[in-house]
């Protein structure tokens, strides 16, 4: 398929379809009837079919987390530039197990700012391992607050 400069090529069976609106290039693939479009092009947005996420990020961040003191769990928080309110922390991976530790929960909580919630499940105090690179997965929402209340 040509036009517009663009050109699209699959093989002889392939379903391709080339949509061009102002601000917006879809390009539809269907090869095997199982893994649908539509896929967005440019503007570095993409998602998968039927989906609601513009941004999939996965952040090393050098982190210090203090002291969790003995047998509570406690949230604290961590400043990751670029992470807006509305979005969504999908995992996060610190590098080195330690003993007695764990990591609970997550949530972005403000502007620029991840809460950790850590685990400490021993009689005494543990730090966790200063300036560690955590993996913090992120996900933006295509419409900011304006989430579906269902999968449809």
């Amino acid at each position: 398929m040509q036009g517009l400069g663009w050109s699209v090529q699959g093989k002889p069976n392939d379903h391709i379809s080339l949509t061009a609106r102002p601000n917006l290039v879809a390009c539809h693939l269907d090869t095997t009837r199982a893994v649908r479009g539509p896929f967005l092009l440019g503007n570095h947005m993409s998602y998968l079919p039927r989906g609601n996420a513009t941004d999939f990020k996965v952040l090393s961040v050098t982190l210090s987390p203090a002291q969790v003191s003995a047998n509570p769990t406690a949230e604290q928080t961590f400043t990751v530039n670029g992470v807006q309110a509305n979005d969504v922390v999908l995992s996060i991976n610190k590098p080195t197990a330690q003993a007695g530790l764990g990591i609970v929960g997550w949530r972005v909580s403000a502007a620029n700012t991840v809460g950790i919630t850590f685990s400490n499940n021993t009689g005494g105090g543990i730090t966790p391992t200063a300036s560690q690179a955590y993996k913090i997965v992120v996900i933006r929402p295509e419409n900011g607050a304006s989430l579906p209340a269902a999968i449809v």
